[in-house]
């Protein structure tokens, strides 16, 4: 599995900032997001510089900024690498992927793969009544990050299975649309092997390695308002869960 294309820039927006400052807002925003993980080894300035079509001493300064801010470390001899994260005061924020993308100012892209209505959701978590079930496929510059598959139930969301389900992460259309409240979640993380099907839309390999992980959204009276199963490409995204022991 190659990590090249999550560590790679692949272009500018435009913007009226100087170039340096442009390059250091999409690198934090990459950082922050959590698809470029921490340790990861960036290109050498060379291929970098050359795959933005910028002068090298430009890529450096926006570099060096990184460094100064403690978003990036440079090792003698080794290269540039992604410092160690810290927890932010929203890192413990119940989110959806999108959400998450979105916070961080990335322009990702969601592509609806299929949908279907079921009379009784109990294989998707969702038991004993109707539930729309969708799967999208998400990616950033092009590249696929994730797999996502989501159980909703039509009772407490009707007209739901009308609803555009790419231009919006799903949280956002629930709060929105519906005035839903989200209040818990549970999710369930596992190490598992692309079978075929993820494999071939994650720019991946049968039998590479993804996360997995099973997210149930609970609402009042815990009444089960989501259940979402999502495939990540690891190399390219690294969610982070932060916890405390007092709160």
């Amino acid at each position: 599995m190659t990590t090249r294309s999550s560590l790679a820039l692949q272009g500018l927006p435009p913007g009226d900032a100087a170039l340096w400052e442009r390059i250091a807002d999409e690198m934090t925003k990459r950082i922050e997001s959590g698809l470029w993980a921490s340790g990861q080894k960036l290109l050498a300035e060379t291929e970098l510089a050359a795959e933005l079509g910028v002068a090298r001493g430009t890529l450096r300064r926006a570099i060096k900024e990184l460094c100064d801010s403690g978003y990036l470390v440079q090792r003698h001899g080794l290269g540039t690498f992604v410092a160690k994260r810290q927890s932010s005061p929203l890192a413990h924020r119940m989110e959806s992927l999108g959400e998450r993308m979105s916070r961080a100012g990335l322009a990702f892209e969601t592509r609806e793969l299929s949908r279907r209505v079921v009379e009784d959701g109990i294989e998707h978590g969702i038991d004993g009544e109707p539930a729309l079930i969708v799967r999208r496929a998400r990616s950033v510059d092009g590249a696929p990050v994730a797999v996502l598959s989501n159980a909703v139930p039509l009772r407490a969301f009707p007209g739901i299975e009308e609803k555009d389900l790419t231009s919006r992460p799903l949280y956002t259309v629930l709060e929105e649309d519906y005035h839903a409240e989200l209040l818990r979640a549970e999710r369930t993380f596992r190490a598992l092997r692309a079978d075929d099907d993820v494999a071939g839309l994650l720019d991946l390999s049968p039998g590479d390695p993804v996360l997995n992980f099973v997210q149930i959204t609970f609402g009042p009276r815990d009444v089960v308002l989501d259940v979402a199963e999502t495939w990540i490409r690891s190399d390219r995204h690294q969610p982070t869960v932060s916890m405390w022991r007092n709160v």
